[in-house]
């Protein structure tokens, strides 16, 4: 008999939502906040964050306690040209340099 598994090993960085979804019914720039919290004992640094080539986006970082941060996304447009891309977190933790946080563009 087989039975199917499936097993989830977090990364040493949690990170809700792990995409930005836009719908293109929204003409007005959003908001979106993007939660990083360590999953171990080691607490983090966020050194950098870039955002998509030629978008308006803000970034504004917020610590949460000693071991996480709320990233507060704003002036987020819902343009085609976004769909695909990915604004990129840098951290100080040697196992999760580098998150890509893809976003999403649906249709109306």
């Amino acid at each position: 008999m087989s039975i199917p598994i499936t097993v989830n090993i977090p990364g040493p960085i949690s990170v809700t939502p792990n995409q930005i979804v836009l719908s293109q019914a929204s003409d007005q720039p959003l908001v979106r906040y993007v939660l990083l919290s360590a999953t171990g004992d080691d607490p983090f640094a966020i050194e950098s964050i870039i955002v998509p080539d030629g978008s308006q986006i803000t970034a504004e970082v917020k610590p949460l306690g000693n071991r996480g941060y709320r990233v507060r996304l704003a002036n987020v447009q819902s343009d085609q040209k976004l769909n695909g891309t990915n604004i990129v977190i840098s951290t100080n933790m040697t196992d999760m340099k580098t998150i890509e946080l893809p976003i999403e563009v649906r249709a109306r």
